[in-house]
């Protein structure tokens, strides 16, 4: 989530409108390869990657930059609805409707709980229940291994399923750059010697 929080114009010399719009510019991006995906190319490995890599970006560049802003959240929470719960349902398509709909409905509702503040301890750092970048990626992963194995429908189903749930499941998932922490949830980098953090997500 991205509260408000932007001030004066003192961060690499950008006013806080030009601040602003840079992780805005980053969601829509990592939205719009969603939507290529989803209306032309077909799931590919890369452009996921790129997702999530976008995903990472918008909120770490927006805190780096103090340009963070309510409206940023909920486009924010919009582009993971789109590339990590609506779009894995509609690229499995192999599954029966009902688990693609449980999936995508699961996803949806996680997302807008993190966005009121329910879906994470900032304090432990840590995500409650799975977060949906790993939901898709197990679901991506298990249908991939599915189809090398020449298996049926079944596995990915089963993923859709158990993902839809674990993912309301009170599991305490630790966020990478946390003690411990190995799972797809929290990335730094450092840009023009400025240290960025981003949730993975931001859930």
């Amino acid at each position: 989530m991205r509260p408000s929080g932007s001030r004066g114009s003192d961060v690499l010399g950008l006013s806080p409108q030009i601040r602003v719009l840079i992780p805005n510019g980053i969601t829509l991006l990592g939205m719009t390869v969603g939507v290529v995906m989803g209306s032309w190319t077909g799931f590919r490995w890369d452009l996921f990657a790129l997702t999530l890599a976008l995903d990472v970006a918008d909120g770490a560049i927006a805190r780096a930059l103090r340009a963070t802003t309510a409206t940023g959240a909920v486009l924010d929470s919009l582009a993971d609805s789109i590339n990590f719960a609506i779009l894995p349902a509609l690229l499995v398509a192999e599954a029966s409707v009902l688990a693609r709909v449980c999936f995508a409905a699961s996803g949806v509702v996680r997302l807008v709980l993190f966005t009121l503040g329910g879906g994470q301890d900032a304090q432990s750092g840590v995500f409650i229940g799975v977060p949906t970048p790993l939901a898709t990626a197990i679901v991506y992963g298990v249908r991939a291994v599915a189809g090398w194995c020449g298996a049926t429908a079944l596995p990915v189903e089963l993923a859709l399923l158990a993902t839809a749930v674990l993912e309301h499941m009170p599991l305490r998932i630790p966020k990478l750059g946390s003690r411990g922490g190995t799972v797809l949830g929290e990335a730094e980098l450092t840009v023009f010697g400025v240290r960025l953090r981003g949730d993975a997500d931001d859930d």
